[in-house]
């Protein structure tokens, strides 16, 4: 521990001799919070091989959101891939990561992602982002109303995300098969009345 508090002691002080050392913490089984703040170091300093080193880390879960979040900052052409292919991860939060970094790149083409996901994603919490990041841009367009669909399998864990607490007697689980996809309208009988309401805002 003696070496990791060195380590980050000399990024405070903008010491580019630490560079190596921070490099070799992200190959280590330190805790995930110190391989994170390893990556956010190595962004300050932004190495000549930086994005080759963050490459070797594309599917570590630990890493996967902390990289995506360096590669807005970054933005690297190189990284436009791995971003595009984010957005379908199964993690609400990688998604969401994906799509506030490819807005950062303010490109054409990047733009043009974010303005589909803004016009076309099902997903609220997605699609809610972009139209807040284009927005924010002064990129915003006349949205279309969509119908919303959730699958069972995520819902939980994407009301989770939002601060939103759910239990087996928020939601009955039974009125459909895990792999099937139901109307908003549907699922929201389920809910006790209070999360039926914080769902109807979400939606809206």
């Amino acid at each position: 521990m003696v070496r990791i508090d060195s380590i980050f002691l000399a990024a405070y002080i903008k010491d580019e001799r630490v560079i190596p050392g921070v490099v070799s913490v992200l190959n280590t089984d330190a805790d995930w919070w110190i391989r994170i703040s390893a990556i956010d170091i190595l962004v300050k300093f932004r190495p000549p091989k930086l994005m080759q080193t963050l490459q070797k880390y594309h599917d570590d879960s630990d890493l996967k959101w902390s990289i995506i979040s360096a590669y807005g900052e970054l933005k690297e052409a190189a990284a436009l891939d791995y971003l595009k292919n984010c957005l379908k991860d199964p993690l609400i939060t990688v998604r969401l990561a994906s799509v506030r970094a490819l807005a950062k790149f303010d490109l054409p083409q990047t733009w043009a992602l974010v303005d589909d996901i803004a016009t076309h994603e099902r997903n609220w919490l997605l699609r809610t982002e972009a139209q807040q990041l284009l927005e924010d841009a002064g990129k915003l367009k006349e949205m279309k109303a969509i119908k919303t669909e959730l699958d069972q399998k995520n819902i939980i864990a994407e009301l989770m995300a939002e601060g939103i607490c759910m239990d087996d007697n928020n939601l009955n689980m039974g009125i459909a098969a895990p792999s099937e996809a139901v109307s908003a309208e549907e699922l929201s009988q389920e809910l006790s009345p209070e999360i039926r309401e914080q769902l109807r805002e979400k939606m809206e």
